[in-house]
């Protein structure tokens, strides 16, 4: 579910368009941003919700849950048109690889693209906080959880795939 502003998805759903695969990107619709366009061979499906940048953990949590049955419900009407043969997931959370887990199933193969080491990311957001030491251990280990929901994991170099690998 690549977001059109991340530069290093967005160039990979554009060369997998350009190759001749359909590919569609399920993310957040930005203020005035239609809900069904195109961008370079790429269709573009925005659920009706803006990023949340505040300090509170429970509207995360509220947040992330419902990109993820929205996504969820998307990536199902596009399964119903045809066989989808993969779906990329790019974290913030990793957790939604488990909205490709009915495309996975019906023999998708689900790529997980840890763009951001959670745990890591938990501790600077968050500090010293009550919930910051235990929240970046649930952080690891709903990033070890969600990646068996995966085939593949990519991470952007070197060092982050050794901290992944830590965790």
């Amino acid at each position: 579910a690549p977001a059109s502003g991340d530069p290093r998805v967005r160039r990979q759903c554009e060369s997998l368009a350009r190759a001749g695969w359909t590919v569609y990107s399920i993310g957040l619709r930005a203020r005035g941003e239609p809900a069904v366009g195109r961008l370079n061979g790429v269709i573009m499906l925005r659920t009706p919700q803006t990023r949340y940048r505040g300090p509170s953990l429970r509207a995360y949590v509220r947040s992330y849950t419902e990109f993820f049955i929205r996504a969820r419900q998307l990536l199902r009407r596009i399964m119903a048109r045809g066989p989808v043969d993969a779906v990329q997931v790019t974290n913030l959370p990793n957790s939604l690889v488990w909205a490709a887990r009915a495309a996975r199933r019906r023999g998708a193969a689900v790529l997980l693209d840890i763009r951001d080491p959670v745990p890591e990311f938990f501790r600077c957001k968050f500090g010293d906080r009550f919930f910051g030491g235990f929240g970046a251990w649930c952080a690891t280990v709903e990033e070890r959880i969600s990646s068996w929901g995966a085939d593949i994991i990519i991470t952007a170099n070197e060092p982050h795939l050794r901290i992944t690998a830590e965790h």
